[in-house]
């Protein structure tokens, strides 16, 4: 079980994927590409999947050994119902104090999440 009680004290970036997706894919990459940027902040990917398809992923990605990332088994659907997920990927940005500040449809560039959180 995941909460808001489970959020670090920190920004939060949720990245709604799923495995087979080619944005998604490319998503993955370009944050791992720049990881070190988001050590300040916590990033949640959430996906519809099964928990061994998303560890694939995670390992495939090398996001799996990275402290501030997590990733969340959503097979009933309720992210995509509680955050209004129409499109794949989808990004969610919160400030430190879980603030709203943007949410992004589609495949979406690294710089602009990160220009969000300074």
């Amino acid at each position: 079980m995941f909460t808001k009680d489970s959020l670090a004290s920190k920004s939060t970036v949720f990245v709604y994927f799923n495995s087979d997706c080619d944005y998604c894919q490319s998503e993955a990459t370009k944050i791992q590409q720049r990881i070190a940027d988001f050590k300040h902040m916590q990033l949640i990917f959430v996906s519809f999947e099964r928990k061994e398809g998303i560890k694939k992923f995670a390992k495939e990605y090398k996001l799996d050994n990275q402290e501030n990332v997590i990733f969340l088994e959503d097979v009933k659907g309720e992210f995509s119902k509680l955050f209004d997920v129409n499109s794949i990927p989808y990004i969610v940005v919160y400030d430190v104090n879980q603030g709203l500040l943007k949410k992004f449809k589609g495949a979406t560039k690294v710089d602009a999440i990160l220009e969000l959180i300074k």
